[in-house]
């Protein structure tokens, strides 16, 4: 098996080698550079603790019997890594103990595989070659759990986030900032007489409106601010450490930003859309939810449609309403 048919986003798979033995050291490094690996050769077991956290490494080779740390403790403490950074390794256990007990204590420990010395060097080659396998099968894994989390998380039209996962992230955000003593602000928009634009010109060109809001308001927000999709031609926008005064000058910068906007359609037709919203912040609640504060930008934005549209009204009504130019 040719090991550069498999990627793991190097040329060279990486195998720590942990060994205290000189000649061992020297043998095993010689056949793992001759095989197309790139061994990382350490003698003591914390060393090898130490390299591995600070390297993406896949494949271990362990010694039983190591200054520091044995390799069944090494191996316990790499499962633990493991499982907090949702990957895997495989681990080889190599020495000369060869009794059952032996053997059993280090699976129980979590080894992969066990090779007695003295050992082949095709022996050796197989097994990790055996690991490569399985190292490569839960990468596979491992990216499409990653691509379907996004699609349950994510909008397919509008590529932001979806009602569910706006509204997990708006609690979060909320209980973040409880701990933190912080602000969160929260923005809720709709699209002027959207339902007018998909019985003119057809629900594709609806479509593509929206698409073009989303992608705009995305552009003019803060890289750790979120936006997802409520409903319908619905967007809620949320403002970590703002309080009103922010969520007010936010608001205003984005209902101009898509007023500005200039929708091209089918048969030179041009489309100036613009926002009716609700805005508010933590701020103005002795104890905010998601629910309080969802409800607080509603009704603002009912005010903003009742006052002519194209405007974002921020709750409490003392404070300015932030209208497109």
């Amino acid at each position: 098996m040719d090991i550069n048919s498999f990627s793991y986003r190097q040329k060279k798979w990486l195998v720590l080698v942990a060994e205290d033995e000189p000649i061992s050291q020297r043998i095993i490094a010689k056949n793992l550079s001759d095989w197309g690996y790139e061994p990382i050769v350490v003698s003591d077991g914390r060393k090898a603790l130490s390299v591995f956290r600070q390297q993406r490494i896949p494949i271990v080779l362990l010694d039983w019997m190591m200054p520091g740390l044995s390799g069944p403790e090494l191996a316990r403490q790499i499962r633990e890594i493991d499982q907090k950074k949702r990957k895997y390794t495989y681990i080889i256990l190599v020495t000369s103990r060869d009794k059952i007990q032996d053997i059993s204590a280090g699976f129980a420990a979590g080894v992969d595989d066990y090779i007695t010395k003295p050992f082949h060097p095709l022996e050796l080659k197989s097994r990790l070659q055996a690991g490569m396998r399985i190292i490569s099968l839960e990468r596979q894994l491992l990216n499409y759990q990653k691509k379907l989390e996004k699609l349950a998380t994510t909008d397919s039209l509008l590529r932001i986030k979806t009602r569910r996962q706006i509204l997990a992230e708006l609690n979060s955000e909320l209980a973040r900032a409880e701990r933190e003593q912080q602000n969160v602000g929260l923005i809720l928009v709709d699209i002027d007489h959207f339902k007018k634009i998909n019985d003119t010109y057809g629900h594709p060109a609806g479509d593509k409106v929206l698409k073009k809001i989303a992608r705009q308001l995305k552009k003019n927000i803060r890289q750790y601010d979120q936006i997802g999709r409520y409903g319908g031609d619905e967007l809620i926008i949320i403002l970590p450490n703002c309080g009103l005064s922010e969520v007010s000058s936010i608001s205003q910068r984005l209902c101009q930003s898509v007023a500005k906007l200039k929708i091209p359609l089918e048969n030179k037709i041009t489309i100036q859309p613009t926002l009716s919203g609700g805005a508010t912040s933590s701020e103005a609640f002795t104890r905010a939810s998601p629910q309080s504060l969802i409800n607080a930008c509603d009704k603002a934005l009912y005010q903003a449609k009742a006052r002519g549209r194209n405007q974002i009204v921020t709750y409490p009504q003392k404070q300015t309403i932030a209208r497109s130019i």
